[in-house]
């Protein structure tokens, strides 16, 4: 356990990391979410469809973008930091200075994206934005997104102790055991997804909260089905992200009730629960918008273009479905920030390899451990995800064809929202190293991909400082290591200009302390990798949770 903790803290440490690298409003939708705290702290009223941002919000963004030069979004720091002292100083007040007053929360002109979202992910971050209010905003913004990683690391750690509870810690056990906390790695663009300020972050708790409640609470007790209710009803009270999960709990506790594990009006008091914490709020946006969840952004250019069966008769193409898959898969892999600028596809190449062996070996070994709830939450989870993707992809496609998705921009509905469900989806790790480990070629491929990722994880997180520094993008959103070159050997004046937008030290810190604790976690858990299970002791382990599932009760070690 000592390893897995190890690589529990280097992810909480080089998360952090990332949290005080990151300039205001850098991380994806960031001044959507901070508008939408911003006012409900200082107006006490939920946004609604047809809300602004803030006005404090649309002064910083102008600020950041006032410096002269192309108007080109992945351009903005070079030519910030290329400005002339007076453009440079007034960004820097902006970011870096105590706010003289708090923020006054008056709306300003730009649509607020985001004002779809349920609002408990917003309601529960109001006070700490109400305590740093007088901050600077650098400052005030790694609170807040710190606040919001802490919380996402949490759901691993969740996970993990659910997997402990339901395997033995030896054999194949011990890769269940270690797979969440091995997520952040096997998976590395978790880091960009959850160090930023957004509601995934919450989702993936709530999602770790409920699955230790099914998985490990007797669930023939009122008081397991009451407490679940209420925990699903929160996170569909976060995001609407987290019901492809809710959908498969109803599916896995209506087995369970027809199986008279649970009695039918256990089942309906849960549902009760659920509809009553959460309920309320899209009854209410289907009345103000018309649509069952929030609203559609794009329904007016539907509209225009006479309908989606009409728009997708025009631009639909089997070439368009097939880039749509792949561009979502890749934004999972490695979500970048705001301004995208991606390393080059090449280095992509070995975290893909890595999505896919893991994945095949999953499908391989998954049959040894299907009796456990805890891994039959996966593939409901997935599959429901899978259905609730169709739509928003298909409009995508309707509206701008394979133009959207063809330059691997990452278009199209995002596949890093994958990463809030990392505790209903970490047993697919987990079975993939558990079934690797009885093959020295798969099992050695795995460890060394491993290691790629762990490299490109802090080799992309390098370009990412380089960019915000004023280096590597010559219009493009790709790294350009030739426009990097130019500067990188001027590291005083480097730092000195991510200084003026984040803490780039106190990043260096924590991600320092997080690579030590990561690579002495990762060599130790080499032994994972090259222990087999006994046959016997995985027959007798199969046998008893076959046993146990017949019985209505969770399998025991």
């Amino acid at each position: 356990m000592r390893v897995i903790y190890a690589l529990l803290l280097a992810s909480l440490l080089i998360g952090l990391s990332h949290v005080a690298a990151l300039p205001p409003f850098e991380g994806i939708d960031e001044t959507a979410h901070y508008s939408y705290i911003e006012q409900i702290a200082k107006t006490g009223v939920l946004p609604r469809w047809g809300d602004t941002l803030r006005r404090d919000v649309e002064d910083v963004l102008g600020a950041l973008l006032a410096a002269p030069g192309p108007r080109i979004w992945s351009l903005r720091y070079q030519n910030l930091f290329t400005a002339d002292a007076e453009i440079i100083k007034r960004v820097r007040q902006a970011v870096k200075q105590p706010r003289d007053s708090a923020p006054t929360g008056e709306p300003g002109h730009l649509l607020n994206w985001e004002a779809q979202h349920p609002p408990f992910y917003y309601a529960l971050l109001t006070p700490a934005y109400l305590l740093s209010e007088r901050w600077s905003l650098a400052g005030q913004l790694a609170l807040l997104r710190g606040l919001s990683y802490v919380a996402a690391w949490l759901s691993l750690c969740l996970a993990v102790f659910v997997a402990a509870k339901t395997f033995p810690a030896f054999g194949s056990g011990r890769a269940m055991i270690a797979a969440p906390a091995l997520w952040p790695f096997v998976f590395p663009g978790w880091f960009p997804e959850m160090a930023r300020l957004g509601n995934d972050s919450l989702v993936a708790l709530l999602i770790g909260c409920a699955v230790a409640v099914v998985t490990c609470a007797p669930i023939r007790r009122w008081s397991t089905l009451l407490l679940l209710g209420a925990i699903c009803g929160l996170g569909a009270l976060t995001k609407a992200t987290f019901l492809p999960f809710l959908a498969a709990i109803v599916l896995l506790l209506l087995y369970r009730t027809w199986r008279r594990d649970a009695s039918p009006w256990q089942f309906l008091g849960f549902l009760a629960i659920v509809i009553a914490v959460a309920g309320w709020w899209y009854i209410e946006r289907s009345v103000e918008t018309g649509m069952s969840f929030g609203y559609d952004e794009h329904r007016n250019d539907l509209r225009e273009n006479g309908g989606l069966i009409a728009s997708l008769t025009q631009h639909f193409s089997i070439g368009a479905l097939a880039w749509a898959i792949p561009a979502a898969g890749l934004s999972f892999l490695w979500g970048c920030t705001w301004s995208f600028v991606t390393p080059p596809l090449t280095a992509l190449a070995p975290l893909v390899v890595m999505l896919l062996l893991i994945g095949g070996a999953y499908l391989f070994g998954f049959h040894n451990y299907r009796m456990y709830t805890l891994v039959q939450i996966t593939p409901l989870t997935l599959g429901f995800w899978a259905l609730a993707i169709i739509y928003p992809t298909l409009v995508e496609i309707a509206l701008y064809g394979r133009e959207k998705f063809g330059n691997f921009g990452y278009g199209g509905y995002p596949g890093y929202f994958l990463h809030s469900l990392a505790p209903a989806l970490a047993p697919v790790i987990g079975i993939a190293i558990a079934t690797v480990a009885r093959n020295w070629l798969a099992r050695t491929l795995v460890w060394l991909l491993l290691g790629y990722n762990i490299a490109f994880l802090f080799g992309a997180t390098f370009m990412q400082l380089l960019y915000f520094a004023g280096c590597g993008s010559n219009g493009s959103n790709r790294f350009n290591f030739a426009a990097a070159s130019i500067c990188w050997n001027d590291w005083q004046s480097l730092i000195d200009n991510l200084t003026m937008l984040a803490y780039p030290l106190t990043a260096l810190l924590f991600a320092a302390g997080g690579l030590a604790t990561l690579l002495w976690g990762v060599l130790t858990s080499l032994s994972l990798a090259s222990m087999r299970v006994p046959e016997a002791n995985l027959a007798k382990l199969v046998a008893s949770a076959t046993a146990a599932d017949r019985a209505g009760e969770q399998p025991q070690p």
